[in-house]
């Protein structure tokens, strides 16, 4: 809570349309909200004043007796918003209606006669005879919470308090607003503060209709920058106005003495059980996000691995004889493809930005430079649709500290967006550096100004919620909203700002301001490639073989143990005019680098006996005790970003290829790495591109013999590693049945269900079953041939 508040151009004009709104307020809310004489006071009210001279509107009062007659006059549109909504427990939810965040939170206190135990539990209650406010919010919850409770229902909290005092009732419930105002010395030694039920949380809201989501983001934002100092102010000037502990002379002063008192051990009780309620809720939302992110990186994995096989095998069938239709059909599915990879880097950045962890990595970048690759990428695209796609950047331009990644990021979706709901006229890319009021500091703003269809001012926001879209035409892009929502979390995480300014039918101007850090241009790009790249990369000398012709004796390992991607993989370098070896596992992988010379390794890093990351410190270890030159290490995997990256370059790896493998990245690999110039044939034989369904065959039907071993010896690792073998094979051979019973029985696996459990047993007996019928559809196959 607290800070400046800034409104976009669309909510500052919403507000100049609507100077006076009208609010539902009730005339006995407890000391929330009361009528004093003919004025309506209240906390709801110091925080209603605060938010009319923050936005300089007026409220209009619409009194009213009951909960329900506000909802209604707000459903009926007679109303613009409800100054207190309550909520205990799970967040409030009445179909039509939107909250704000809690603007006041109080826990739920017990008065009971003097010497009895302290109560912090609602078990603690049970068979006890309860009185609670008549019109209070705690009747439900007590019912279905609390056995063989008896509740006393009254119209007042002094009336409550007497009851128990009278022996009438055992304790007393409520809020400490409703109580401790008249919890003083007339009770003093016959009641006492038993204890806070910090899980009966009270939390009051405004409220406003769902569809008025201007008024609401307006609502949140101003009561998200009431510093924490001036909301105790409120809170003082509340306690003050109603009178709670005002003295008139010595003797009220000293009747006060025992209510301060008990006043402050309440409020220290009430803070504790915040605090504790709080961090526990912290923990458990951190936990949540961790998880979350966890799930997200296994789920990548898991996906990006057979659709190497996927996305590989269409590009190959894509260069065989095809007609027509066939053609349009493979094209659909490495469209539909590359668009699920897509979706899943963006889930995967959203959960990495909510959980924070995502890093920054600043280095020397040209703003200029990297527009400039930007827009070059998306030229053909503009020409495609007949629209002219500009730049205007400065003649010079110095090098700034960024994230280059993200910055490209960012700009790439803008410009995607521009082109693609721009049908007419032109996308305009405009990049300027200013100076600051510190030296050395530079402002980065870059626009893209499209002249295309607009959005209108009421569904901007939207356009930043995930997985929404401005409107139906966008679905048409068949996209998810997330692309703009993560790159304003970027934007913010690289501390500048994201903004979006359109009219319908006008065009769109999006905005990307940024503060960096002047600095000296990088070292010169030879002195980069001599980092990684082989010495041969950087001679003036470098002598291509003739383009068609496959480069002589280039040996390549592959260290991959799944059959499907090694299939796939292998049908990829023979389309390029070479043949590979082939290891299935580490063990293999050493024994062949030791006994043969090889000029590229494809090392995948997940394999069954050692990480390829292991693996690549035992390569380059064999390398140093037999004094060889360096051969290239390049990592295949599912598993993506920094931290991958950063491992494989730990380990002395070359480079990092990310699953699916695609034939151009396989290709300029190839190139750079064994400085060669490779060509790519322009038909695929069938006997290349169809897989040897025997061996895969083979290979699964040994991994579900281990399976059942495993299984028998009680041993869960080994089991778990088979399951999850056959998971992703059947994945890559698109038998989705046996798929998903092999999933469901490794993720019983990783839950640690022991093995001999009836549902592991049951998921074990269908793996068996959709195994005997890929069997039997083999077979049926091979006898057809």
């Amino acid at each position: 809570m607290g800070g400046t508040l800034q409104l976009t151009d669309a909510e500052r004009a919403w507000i100049t349309e609507h100077p006076v709104l009208r609010v539902a307020v009730m005339e006995g809310f407890g000391a929330l909200e009361y009528m004093q004489g003919s004025q309506l006071s209240g906390l709801s009210v110091e925080y209603l004043n605060a938010i009319s001279k923050e936005l300089g509107i007026t409220f209009s009062y619409v009194l009213t007796n009951g909960g329900s007659a506000r909802i209604a006059l707000l459903q009926q549109g007679k109303v613009d918003m409800i100054s207190t909504m309550r909520s205990i427990g799970p967040t409030l939810k009445i179909q039509g209606l939107a909250l704000t965040d809690p603007y006041h939170v109080s826990a739920a206190v017990v008065i009971a006669r003097a010497k009895t135990p302290l109560i912090f539990d609602l078990t603690q209650l049970e068979g006890k005879r309860v009185v609670i406010a008549a019109k209070g919010p705690f009747e439900s919850i007590l019912k279905d919470n609390v056995k063989n409770i008896s509740l006393i229902k009254s119209d007042s909290a002094l009336e409550a308090l007497r009851l128990v005092e009278e022996g009438d009732a055992d304790a007393a419930l409520g809020t400490e607003t409703y109580l401790i105002p008249y919890f003083g010395s007339k009770f003093e030694g016959v009641l006492q503060l038993s204890g806070v039920i910090s899980s009966m949380t009270s939390e009051i809201s405004m409220a406003v209709r769902d569809d008025q989501t201007m008024l609401l983001s307006v609502l949140q934002k101003t009561l998200k920058s009431i510093s924490l100092e001036r909301a105790y102010r409120m809170n003082e000037h509340w306690l003050v106005a109603s009178g709670y502990g005002a003295a008139t002379d010595s003797n009220s002063i000293l009747d006060d003495h025992l209510h301060e008192v008990t006043l402050a051990v309440l409020l220290l009780a009430v803070l504790l059980g915040l605090v504790h309620q709080t961090h526990r809720q912290r923990r458990r939302a951190v936990r949540s996000e961790r998880e979350k992110a966890k799930f997200l990186a296994v789920m990548s994995h898991e996906i990006r691995s057979p659709m190497n096989a996927v996305l590989a095998a269409v590009e190959l069938l894509s260069l065989t004889r095809l007609d027509y239709d066939q053609r349009h059909l493979s094209s659909l599915a490495s469209s539909g493809a590359n668009t699920l990879l897509a979706l899943l880097d963006d889930v995967l950045d959203l959960s990495r930005l909510d959980a924070e962890q995502l890093r920054l990595e600043l280095e020397p970048v040209d703003p200029a430079a990297l527009a400039r690759e930007a827009v070059a990428l998306y030229g053909l695209r503009a020409l495609t649709k007949g629209i002219d796609l500009i730049l205007q950047v400065p003649d010079s331009v110095e090098y700034l500290m960024l994230d280059e990644g993200r910055v490209t990021q960012i700009l790439h979706n803008l410009i995607s967006n521009a082109i693609k709901f721009t049908e007419y006229g032109s996308v305009q890319v405009k990049v300027v550096v200013s100076d600051t009021d510190v030296p050395g500091l530079k402002t980065l703003d870059i626009e893209v100004v499209d002249t295309g269809i607009g959005i209108s001012a009421h569904l901007q926001e939207r356009l930043f919620t995930p997985y929404s879209q401005a409107e139906h035409s966008y679905k048409r892009s068949g996209g998810t909203g997330l692309g703009l929502v993560i790159c304003r979390e970027l934007a913010e995480l690289m501390d500048g700002t994201l903004s979006l300014t359109s009219e319908v039918g006008e065009g769109t101007v999006m905005g990307l301001s940024l503060h960096a850090q002047l600095t000296a241009p990088p070292a010169t790009e030879v002195g980069a490639v001599t980092q990684l790249a082989p010495a041969a990369l950087i001679s003036s000398e470098v002598v291509a073989p003739v383009a068609g012709e496959p480069p002589a004796n280039l040996r390549i390992l592959v260290v991959e143990d799944a059959r499907a991607n090694q299939e796939v993989l292998l049908a990829q370098l023979h389309q390029f005019g070479f043949t590979a070896a082939l290891a299935p596992d580490a063990a293999q992988a050493v024994l062949q680098f030791q006994q043969q010379v090889f000029d590229l390794v494809l090392l995948d890093c997940d394999l069954p006996d050692k990480d390829g990351y292991t693996v690549a410190t035992e390569l380059r270890a064999l390398e140093t005790d037999h004094g060889r030159r360096r051969c290239p290490i390049i990592a295949i995997s599912a598993s993506t970003g920094h931290d991958h990256a950063e491992r494989c370059f730990e380990v002395d790896m070359d480079g990092v290829l990310s699953k699916p493998i695609q034939l151009a990245k396989l290709k300029s690999t190839i190139e750079l790495w064994c400085d060669v110039v490779v060509a790519q044939k322009q038909a695929v034989p069938p006997s290349v591109v169809s897989l040897d369904l025997h061996q895969i065959r083979e290979s699964m039907l040994e991994d579900l013999l281990h399976l059942l071993e495993a299984v028998i010896q009680s041993n869960a690792e080994l089991a778990l590693h088979r399951a999850h073998r056959l998971h992703g094979a059947a994945l890559s051979m698109g038998w989705v049945d046996l798929a998903l019973a092999a999933q469901k029985f490794e993720s019983l696996l990783r839950a640690n269900i022991p093995m001999d459990e009836p549902h592991c047993c049951a998921h074990l007996r269908e793996i068996m079953q959709q195994w005997r019928q890929v069997d039997l559809a083999l077979s049926a196959s091979n006898h057809e041939r």
